[in-house]
């Protein structure tokens, strides 16, 4: 699943997107919740795939903090993160033009809370995910029909 193929509806997430757009055939595996901690151990916190939501707690009072953030998820190979406007209400255009130039998807959102957007965006994933196995399954069965006819089950 892509960034474009997630269904969210402004009407509901309040997400809006302010940079990479270019960005929107990225793979999405997963949607992760990042805490400062994360960015600074390689392989700990989020997978490549991961969506990423953050409210930039640890951003207050060091804003030049979140271009190496962003590089550190870009790095990682993060498909992408959303911001909660809780302590920052716009990133500044350095970000917005870097995300653009490597094609890394960034989205603000404000009024709804960070575990309400986890959860709809891990229930559009789970949703795919389901999808992609009812199809798989049929193939299967057939496969294992076959043998069962070969070896006379």
């Amino acid at each position: 699943m892509t960034i474009n193929d997630l269904s969210m509806p402004e009407s509901v997430l309040r997400l809006r997107m302010i940079a990479g757009f270019d960005g929107l055939l990225r793979r999405v595996t997963g949607v992760t919740i990042l805490e400062e901690n994360s960015l600074h151990i390689p392989g700990e916190g989020f997978s490549p795939g991961d969506l990423l939501l953050t409210d930039l707690y640890f951003a207050q009072g060091s804003p030049e903090s979140i271009l190496d953030a962003v590089k550190l998820l870009s790095e990682g190979d993060a498909a992408g993160l959303a911001v909660k406007t809780t302590y920052f209400s716009d990133l500044n255009q350095d970000i917005k033009d870097y995300a653009d130039q490597i094609q890394f998807p960034i989205f603000l959102f404000d009024s709804v809370p960070l575990s309400d957007v986890l959860f709809y965006l891990y229930g559009q994933l789970k949703s795919q995910k389901k999808a992609d196995l009812d199809e798989i399954r049929p193939v299967s069965y057939t496969h294992l029909r076959a043998h069962e006819t070969e070896l006379h089950l």
